[in-house]
């Protein structure tokens, strides 16, 4: 069907919903086709489906073939033509932020020479620290010697540092001693361990699988997850480098006026970070010695190097303790630190935060071969980074199904539920949500898995809860951001917690809680920010019980005039008046 390339669906627009479904499942048919889905009478109401890959037989070698490496040097200019054209290629923004509002840039693959080079000989070290060069020479003592290293995987590195705030919300606590500023970058007292917590923590937020594996004080990394984790040293200093061979991005005279070169160090790099040299000491993931130069073993791995052991961890960037980047001798791209990897002693950590945390971007099936020692690439815990779009439903439902779930499909534009023990049909088809009924308890890392996958699923919009660990799957649910219905009539155990995570959907146009008797007032008013919602039916015997009152049921309504509030059944509430009446 290559000459097929527009497709109208029209109609009544009551009608809707099994057109959206229907231009899904056309999507993934014919995905050279632009589809476009509207209401016969709503002409502005229109949405548009772009193609997603060229007809058969129009792909060229261009198209497929990766683009060039950055090679250093380059200037702010090339360093975004790097990022758009391998943007362009991964089919992936520039930029992206995460659903808890982390900023994320791609850093290209390239080739470099890590560490000083011979230019910046002792002399020269001296002339730019001026009169005052021992802490500038202890501090790039072990930045040597400087050595060719390509960085063969795209990924996505966090622009600025871990604030407070962030950390806060993610990890549940701060330490006593840490500062409590929740808008400033986290700088003080995170240790090693803490920092690999809050990256597997933020990837089970987000629906993916954490990038370590955490057995009593032992850490590895899993190359194969698509979680967050800290940067390699190499993947920081390349980064933060961005194409410049100078002591710092923006070059290697910076103003004797510590003011003036603050701001020097807070300008944006070429790959669009900011904050390296100031705020804290930023984690890596690489091992070493105590105050250790490049070991042996390090300098053999040209692609992608990293150490994974050693008892201390490497750290750079700035921190605290050198003026926030205001010590030109101390602060600067090649500059390299560490700290134990136990984090049990707390002045050696004083000055320490998390930093940034970067994420892996799967590759096209045309990419070239990875190099002999290169991590594998990212993939869904599905299994493989090219894996089709119905592939993947079909995994997942398959899933479902093998946990005692029945699941909803749009098999050839028709609802059809299955239930556990039947086979998905042969033919293509669109996996919509859970259906009504389930009951079967999932474990924790279960649901960690499919939530990678399901994320990835646009097609799951409407879908019911099962009745047992409601609020673990109201937060499997409040990171698939395509749900616009959530039916849990059935969900007696969901609570104010569970609340909180559906009405984090940022699409959320109906709720049925209409069993829940531990939802309270506090679960109610969480609601009021779902400004999609259209419905919301709510559990009377919770009023009765005197769960939350219909005092707390006005104060909704008047958050949302134009949602309809209503008991299990669509039934109006006595009592409640609708602003506007």
């Amino acid at each position: 069907m290559p000459q097929l390339t527009d497709i109208d669906l029209g109609g009544y627009p009551t009608g809707r919903a099994l057109r959206d479904a229907a231009a899904k499942l056309l999507a993934k048919l014919i995905p050279w086709a632009r589809i476009k889905v509207r209401d016969s009478k709503h002409e502005e109401n229109a949405v548009i489906i772009e193609p997603t890959a060229p007809p058969p037989g129009a792909a060229n070698s261009q198209q497929s073939a990766a683009p060039p490496p950055a090679v250093f040097p380059f200037d702010a200019a090339t360093a975004l033509k790097h990022q758009e054209a391998w943007a362009k290629h991964l089919g992936v923004p520039v930029e992206f932020t995460n659903g808890v509002g982390m900023k994320f840039r791609l850093i290209p693959p390239g080739e470099f020479q890590m560490g000083l080079g011979p230019e910046f000989t002792d002399e020269e070290l001296k002339r730019l620290a001026g009169e005052k060069n021992d802490l500038l020479q202890t501090r790039l003592g072990n930045a040597r010697p400087a050595h060719s290293v390509r960085i063969t995987r795209p990924f996505y590195m966090q622009v600025d540092e871990v604030s407070t705030g962030r950390y806060r919300d993610i990890v549940g606590q701060l330490r006593p001693e840490m500062s409590q500023d929740p808008n400033k970058p986290l700088a003080d007292y995170v240790a090693f361990p803490d920092a690999i917590t809050f990256c597997n923590q933020l990837s089970e937020r987000e629906g993916k699988r954490p990038a370590y594996r955490i057995e009593a004080e032992k850490i590895a990394p899993l190359d194969d997850a698509d979680g967050y984790r800290l940067p390699t040293e190499a993947q920081w200093e390349y980064a933060c480098r961005a194409g410049t061979n100078t002591l710092w991005y923006f070059g290697n005279e910076g103003s004797a006026n510590s003011v003036e070169f603050r701001k020097q160090c807070a300008a944006v790099n070429p790959f669009g970070l900011i904050g390296l040299y100031g705020g804290a000491d930023e984690w890596c993931w690489d091992g070493t010695q105590p105050h250790s130069a490049y070991s042996a073993a390090l300098l053999k791995q040209r692609d992608d190097p990293r150490e994974d052991i050693g008892p201390h961890r490497i750290k750079r960037g700035g921190s605290s303790y050198d003026s926030s980047g205001a010590d030109r001798r101390a602060i600067n791209s090649f500059r390299r630190g560490s700290s134990p990897a136990t984090g049990t002693d707390l002045a050696a950590i004083k000055w320490s935060g998390v930093g940034r945390v970067v994420l892996p971007i799967a590759l096209p099936a045309q990419t070239a071969p990875r190099p002999g020692n290169a991590p594998p690439t990212a993939t869904t815990s599905a299994g493989s980074a090219t894996t089709t779009s119905d592939s993947l439903d079909r995994q997942v439902a398959q899933r479902l199904l093998d946990l005692k779930l029945p699941v909803r499909l749009i098999v050839v534009g028709k609802v059809t539920p299955l239930k556990p023990g039947s086979p998905l049909p042969a033919e293509p088809f669109v996996l919509i949500g859970i259906d009504a009924g389930a009951k079967t308890s999932v474990p924790r890392a279960e649901l960690v898995k499919l939530l990678g996958d399901f994320r990835q699923l646009a097609s799951v919009e409407n879908t019911f809860m099962p009745t047992q660990d409601c609020d673990l799957w109201a937060e499997v649910f409040a990171a698939i951001p395509s749900i616009k219905a959530v039916n849990a009539a059935s969900c007696e155990e969901l609570s104010d917690v569970g609340a909180g995570h559906l009405a984090r959907l940022p699409k959320l146009e109906y709720v049925n809680i209409g069993s829940s008797l531990k939802i309270t007032g506090v679960g109610l008013a969480a609601f009021a920010q779902c400004k999609t919602l259209t419905t919301i039916e709510l559990n009377q015997a919770a009023l009765e019980a005197g769960k939350f009152t219909l005092a707390d049921i006005q104060k909704l309504q008047n958050a949302l005039p134009r949602t309809r509030v209503v008991f299990g059944g669509v039934k109006p509430i006595p009592g409640l008046v609708k602003p506007g009446q």
